[in-house]
């Protein structure tokens, strides 16, 4: 199964993957995270232009579909991800019901150099949650999801 995270800098995606991670952990299932910046200094990806950050998810969708395949664990994603192309492309190269597409949002202006002006809200197929409440709602939101995994 892969979790991908997504929306604008500063939404929650790392810290929500984190708390999944956390979880996951602690319930001894295998997991490994792919988190976009993480994977911009890996492979020295600095360019925030359309091209730039297409580079970037395509590896990082990539690497996720490998990993789906291959193991047996759950792959966390957390990537800004602002194109439903992109993200209906993960969906493509896997199996169907093997992505959760969580879209996070808030009102904080966080790394707001680094925000995409032409984000794609997503329509549907993805779960959409507001992270302006205190961290323990959204984790809380987030775990009951993912508690029959």
């Amino acid at each position: 199964m892969i979790i991908s995270f997504f929306g604008q800098p500063g939404s929650g995606k790392t810290t929500h993957s984190n708390l999944l991670k956390d979880y996951f952990n602690d319930k001894g299932i295998l997991n490994f995270s792919i988190d976009g910046d993480n994977l911009r200094h890996l492979f020295n990806n600095t360019h925030y232009s359309k091209e730039g950050r297409y580079e970037n998810i395509r590896t990082a969708n990539k690497i996720a579909t490998y990993l789906n395949n291959t193991c047996n664990c759950v792959v966390l994603m957390s990537l800004v991800n602002p194109y439903s192309e992109l993200r209906e492309e993960l969906n493509k190269y896997n199996k169907e019901g093997d992505v959760q597409q969580i879209y996070l949002h808030s009102t904080r202006l966080i790394r707001k150099e680094y925000c995409v002006d032409e984000f794609e809200i997503p329509s549907s197929n993805s779960i959409i949650i507001n992270t302006d409440s205190e961290i323990e709602i959204t984790r809380d939101i987030l775990l009951k999801y993912f508690l029959e995994l």
